[in-house]
């Protein structure tokens, strides 16, 4: 029997023998969790007794901490600043086995840095009252970190790689092209996890995957979720502009759309779940997708877990890696793997 029909040697012995590179924008997810019961006699805002304050790795960080959440081993590459933020998410990211060689420290500015203020209390759960982020964006054109990322990407030879760009300023066009012709020179999967900057810098990646409003922004179009026939001609249009194989767009509670080399698109619900956050779920949709694409699982099957992942993670406040239990289980409860020879 092979990988692709057997999910036990998918879960158990396929996945801690990928390697993946994660390149991007690395953040610190900072939250202060408390009771909101009071309104201030000074302002008309909410008065919040903290109870508890957590941080987490963020950004390209959560990818590479759902991959090895999966049981891949990642190297994570990107900027941080040498600072107290940068040192507290070099420790947590140690912490979970998460290799800090590629990660370039720098004077020139802070490690970026989100700190979500949430009330727990509420007939709905956690609400989130405000956050504060700390960070400079700008393009950080450093020929010395250029050469970095090369050097840590020439050290292995990948399963996949991932460019996780949240327009903070660590990745430019140049990078992103060198990047994308070394996967093509080694034969490696590129998925590209993009935001607005570069948006259009990512011709010949393996797979693009846009949300819906970064798909409508840079297309100037307003196509509704469950238009999928306007989404297929959406992407369509982008390929005119950045020619890729597969396109992965994430649609919220209306799931994913796969469309392949050939044009052929294949719409998956989103299961229903009770949703708390929705926070980090597309970083678990592409750790999932590359790790599955590193494996050898075809395209519908990889999309098909991938979608699990990404709505298992929203049943929890925050953003969150994937439980590669719960997964499994989830898996082979909806009997996924009878997508193992489906096609496009």
């Amino acid at each position: 029997m092979t990988l692709a029909q057997n999910e036990n040697i998918f879960f158990t012995q396929a996945l801690p023998n990928i390697q993946i590179a994660v390149i991007g924008d690395v953040m610190l997810d900072q939250y202060i969790w408390g009771k909101a019961e009071r309104i201030s006699p000074e302002a008309p805002v909410p008065i919040l007794e903290i109870q508890e304050q957590e941080s987490r790795p963020g950004g390209a960080a959560n990818v590479a901490l759902n991959l090895v959440a999966l049981g891949v081993k990642v190297q994570l590459i990107g900027l941080i600043g040498k600072d107290t933020a940068g040192e507290e998410l070099i420790d947590i990211l140690s912490l979970n086995a998460i290799p800090t060689t590629g990660l370039y420290k720098t004077f020139e500015r802070p490690t970026t840095t989100k700190t979500r203020i949430l009330a727990t209390s509420g007939p709905t759960g956690p609400r989130q009252l405000l956050r504060l982020d700390k960070e400079n964006s700008n393009p950080f054109f450093c020929k010395p970190f250029e050469e970095f990322i090369k050097q840590n990407i020439l050290q292995k030879q990948w399963d996949a790689i991932i460019i996780e760009d949240y327009d903070k300023g660590v990745l430019n066009h140049e990078i992103i092209e060198w990047i994308i012709q070394y996967s093509h020179n080694h034969n490696i999967p590129v998925l590209v996890d993009p935001k607005f900057r570069n948006f259009f810098s990512y011709t010949g990646c393996t797979l693009f995957k846009p949300n819906l409003r970064e798909l409508n922004t840079a297309l100037e179009l307003r196509i509704d979720k469950k238009d999928i026939v306007g989404l297929v001609e959406a992407v369509s249009l982008l390929r005119t502009k950045m020619p890729h194989p597969y396109t992965l767009v994430t649609l919220g509670d209306n799931g994913v759309l796969l469309v392949n080399p050939e044009m052929k698109h294949l719409h998956i619900a989103a299961h229903l779940r009770k949703i708390a956050d929705v926070s980090g779920a597309g970083d678990t949709v592409i750790s999932v997708m590359a790790a599955a694409i590193a494996a050898g699982l075809s395209y519908p099957l990889a999309t098909q877990l991938a979608n699990l992942a990404g709505g298992m993670v929203c049943e929890e406040a925050g953003a969150v890696a994937i439980d590669l239990t719960r997964l499994a289980q989830e898996t082979h409860r909806l009997n996924l793997f009878e997508w193992s020879n489906v096609t496009l």
